[in-house]
């Protein structure tokens, strides 16, 4: 009998645990909030956003929430469909993702594409796939989530909606700020953290002896990006030259 998925949810962010295929436990590192799972949930639902992407599938943490918000539109009629892309899914995290999706009866609406974004994510454009929703999570480097979000860009439709995860990286922030310039995207209100949640890691930052990261943490109010595509742009040759 499949689980509830906010359950498998709980476990997840809250609990930090999970198992992988074999049933071996797992603590779960790097998952998204609650209050981020419930922010991508409503996008989808109030959206009817009814094919999603995700770079970083990793323990499932994002997967199982935007697969229980499609399954509430499956229940409405019609079709949905999530990709994910990862390369480690089965490597290191052991199907975590998958087991995850599996135990709250949600895996049939998924594909997972297991390999690096910048090979995995040509082939959907080759597929003439289109999205409605793109959550980046992957690699968290310029280049990596650059690539990402390039590519993210040519699945997306206009007026689709994109998350980008972990904006208090200054990579992340670098190559957010080539999608607002080149590209046609509005910024929505997202998820906010705390002052005293910033403060906290704030602390542990500068107890590392990380005094960039940890003003990084502090002035990062919105660790999660939300912004919604006006219409699909590509800059002339000469664009740099004309701003």
């Amino acid at each position: 009998m499949p689980k509830d998925p906010q359950l498998i949810l709980e476990r997840l962010i809250r609990d930090r645990e999970t198992f992988d295929t074999n049933g071996k436990r797992l603590q779960v590192t790097g998952a998204i909030s609650l209050l981020e799972a419930r922010h991508i949930q409503d996008l989808i639902l109030e959206n009817d956003f009814r094919t999603c992407l995700e770079t970083g599938v990793a323990y499932g943490a994002s997967t199982v929430a935007i697969c229980s918000a499609l399954a509430a539109l499956e229940d409405r009629g019609g079709t949905v469909k999530h990709y994910g892309v990862d390369p480690c899914q089965f490597q290191i995290y052991g199907g975590a993702a998958m087991a995850a999706l599996q135990e709250c009866g949600l895996d049939h609406m998924f594909e997972l594409y297991e390999g690096q974004a910048h090979l995995m994510l040509p082939k959907l454009i080759e597929r003439g796939v289109t999205v409605d929703f793109a959550f980046i999570d992957g690699m968290h480097t310029f280049d990596y989530t650059l690539i990402d979000l390039f590519f993210c860009d040519k699945l997306l439709r206009p007026g689709g909606i994109m998350c980008v995860h972990d904006m208090n990286l200054p990579s992340k922030k670098k190559a957010l700020r080539y999608l607002m310039k080149y590209r046609k995207y509005v910024r929505l209100e997202s998820v906010k953290k705390p002052l005293s949640e910033r403060v906290g890691s704030a602390l542990k930052e500068a107890l590392k002896f990380a005094p960039r990261k940890s003003l990084s943490c502090l002035t990062t109010i919105e660790p999660m990006m939300t912004l919604k595509k006006v219409s699909s742009f590509e800059p002339g040759w000469d664009f740099y030259a004309r701003i």
